[in-house]
């Protein structure tokens, strides 16, 4: 009957789908369920109950973001659902904003080897995390940007462009480089990006649309001001710094 014509069908989508992981070398029996779950779920809720039903234990559970991350690199182009899930994930457990630091600090130390599609993807997804908030703009410590290659640069400026986005509130983007002030490495960081907005991304790329340009163009001045005006106040004694952040 019906039932079991769906049940047949739902064993062979399973099997196509294992197929799948094998070709992606998840090499692991939890890293192929954890495979099955993410593309098979209907939606952000489903996936969450899903992966709560595999019952991971321990370093287990660390594998869900590593999946996650490979499965959103190899999308044709960036699917807004990987960044919405991983968020969900990291609200679940903290740990999982520590694991996903570690996969883009790793991204980014290899990043010339890597795909076009698969920095791309990448990119956007780092920057669905740090408007939600859990991840940072503080990633970008391990850059060496005077080093920097085409890839490298491809990655970095499509993560600050999604930040720049006319599709981010101004309260998030605010609070998004204000966040910068306060990591323990922001200077660090805020030099890396300074150097980068200067050097690699002087202007909005052409082949937006206009109104969407005119954001973004705003948006990476106010951002580059924001980073000076932190470097300003890093160079006074620490009365006055902690005065000039009190008016502020």
């Amino acid at each position: 009957g019906g039932g079991e014509a769906s049940f047949r069908a739902g064993a062979e989508e399973e099997q196509r789908l294992l197929a799948l992981a094998a070709k992606m070398r998840m090499n692991t029996d939890v890293r192929r369920r954890i495979f099955v779950v993410l593309m098979s779920s209907r939606d952000v809720p489903d996936a969450l109950e899903r992966v709560a039903r595999l019952n991971l234990r321990g370093k287990q559970d660390r594998e869900v973001p590593r999946v996650l991350v490979d499965c959103c690199g190899q999308e044709r182009r960036y699917n807004r659902f990987y960044g919405s899930l991983a968020a969900q994930l990291c609200e679940v457990n903290r740990q999982h904003s520590m694991t996903l630091q570690f996969l883009f600090w790793d991204a980014l130390r290899q990043v010339e080897d890597l795909a076009e599609r698969r920095i791309v993807n990448l990119a956007r997804l780092l920057g669905d995390l740090v408007c939600s908030f859990h991840l940072s703009l503080s990633v970008f410590k391990v850059l060496d940007v005077p080093a920097m290659r085409g890839r490298g640069v491809l990655f970095v400026a499509t993560a600050l462009l999604a930040l720049f986005s006319r599709d981010v509130s101004e309260d998030t983007f605010t609070a998004v480089v204000d966040r910068v002030a306060s990591s323990t490495d922001h200077a660090l960081v805020r030099d890396n990006l300074i150097v980068f907005l200067h050097r690699h991304l002087p202007e909005i790329p052409e082949g937006l649309d206009e109104a969407e340009r005119a954001v973004m163009g705003k948006r990476r001045k106010q951002a580059l001001r924001a980073l000076q005006d932190m470097s300003v106040l890093d160079s006074l004694p620490e009365p006055e710094r902690k005065r000039s952040r009190a008016r502020a």
